[in-house]
């Protein structure tokens, strides 16, 4: 086999927005830059699959389709060998323009970059050899929602229940290659929305990319490693601990700091897997959406004007506003943000699940946010070797909540898809790893 890699910087202009919240952050400075890194790899037949990563929240299926294609167009590589996974990182600009796009200029020279990193990484392909590692990250990612113990309590950390538990395991597969830097690609879950400020930041993805490499410096003669980080099923965990709540810079730091030392452990004792041959596939699932009424959508119109661009007075005048009607439409800004998605969307929509992957390395795509227990469940009955899951990649078009949530939950409102979508997601994953592994 062979492999390549690339990384070109994204970062936009100062003044755009930040995206993952539902009013306009506008960035102030730069902490990281943001990038674009690029693994190619070839099986000796010459059949080649791209994985790209962005430091970005997330694209759109529709926005993915036109990128994939333009890739497919100007390298020849099937559109279906080439993935698009967004690290999820809430410090980086809204490319799709759900709330504020940043301008058809920067999208322009954004798309260009991608085309030009994955050119490059295939320019940079050299015989490789992989191998596989499973390991542990524990006490940095957990669960956000919570059931009450006393409902009369209220919400103190001594009186929550997580609905769940999170995902501490983490995956590696690397590339060593001849007369050329390792390659090494790192798979955790959780939120990357750690960093709290008004500035372009990779987060703890990119933090985990810049820490490997530095700490591996040594390797490969001396050519040391090239990283991405891939972020797996984290709808329902983030870096929250409710008796500590963390956060900032230096803590997406300590989360990197703790994925790295996990890595160190597992990586110079990886196993070698076989390489014999790239594939690739798709399978798509029909889902019902849940689309606003009229009322709603004529609501939703004017608190996003007031939630968007208002002042921090006028937000705190909204919250108050929401907590104090009980006979609101809806009690969530989130929910704001479903119906700007959903209005005028077709009832039903199709979602795509996809896997690319070279010999027993698997990578298994979801077009959103699954929960933590879609990609548990997933990995466990994915018959390679080494399954790695992506959320936000090839699109990112809703949280994918697990059937049983409680409806009771906030999340709820943040639903776009009927409940059991996820579980459908999760089925065709298992069936498609099942195919490509005959």
């Amino acid at each position: 086999m062979k492999a390549g890699f690339s990384r070109l910087e994204i970062t936009p202009p100062l003044g755009v927005n930040l995206s993952g919240y539902f009013h306009y952050r506008a960035a102030s400075e730069i902490t990281t830059p943001l990038c674009v890194n690029t693994v190619a790899f070839s099986d000796d037949d010459g059949e080649t699959a791209v994985i790209v990563s962005l430091d970005i929240l997330e694209l759109m299926m529709k926005d993915t389709e036109v990128i994939r294609n333009l890739i497919s167009e100007k390298t020849g590589i099937p559109k279906n060998n080439i993935v698009i996974c967004c690290t999820h990182t809430h410090f980086g600009p809204d490319v799709s323009g759900v709330f504020f796009p940043v301008g058809d200029a920067y999208v322009e020279i954004f798309t260009s970059k991608i085309c030009d990193s994955v050119a490059i990484a295939l320019s940079d392909m050299k015989s490789a050899t992989a191998y596989t590692a499973k390991g542990m990250a524990e006490g940095i990612s957990f669960i956000r929602e919570y059931d009450l113990k006393d409902p009369s309590l209220g919400r103190v950390p001594e009186n929550m229940i997580p609905i769940g538990k999170p995902d501490e395991t983490l995956g590696l597969i690397k590339f060593v290659r001849e007369d050329a830097s390792d390659i090494a690609i790192v798979n955790f879950q959780t939120h990357p929305d750690v960093c709290g400020e008004y500035k372009f930041n990779y987060d703890w993805p990119g933090y985990v990319r810049e820490f490997l490499e530095s700490a591996l410096c040594d390797v490969a003669d001396g050519k040391g490693v090239k990283a991405i980080c891939i972020n797996g099923a984290q709808g329902d965990v983030n870096h929250v601990d409710i008796f500590k709540k963390l956060g900032g810079v230096e803590h997406a730091k300590h989360m990197a700091r703790v994925i790295v030392g996990g890595v160190l452990g597992i990586y110079t004792y990886a196993e070698e897997i076989k390489t014999d041959k790239v594939f690739s596939g798709y399978k798509r699932i029909m889902a019902n959406t849940v689309i606003p009424s009229q009322e709603e959508v004529e609501l939703t119109h004017r608190l996003a004007k007031i939630w968007g661009k208002g002042t921090r007075e006028e937000r705190n005048a909204f919250n108050d506003y929401v907590k104090n009607n009980d006979d609101l439409i809806f009690k969530s800004i989130a929910t704001v943000n479903r119906n700007l998605v959903m209005e005028g969307r077709d009832p039903v929509l199709p979602l795509d699940v996809c896997c690319i992957g070279i010999g027993d390395f698997a990578l298994v795509t979801f077009p959103g946010e699954p929960y933590t227990e879609i990609g548990r469940r997933t990995k466990e009955a994915s018959p390679f070797k080494m399954t790695m899951i992506s959320c936000c990649a090839n699109g990112s078009e809703a949280y994918f909540v697990t059937e049983n949530f409680p409806n009771e939950n906030p999340l709820e409102s943040r639903d776009r898809f009927e409940r059991g979508t996820a579980e459908k997601l999760r089925d065709a994953a298992i069936e498609l790893t099942e195919e490509l592994f005959k």
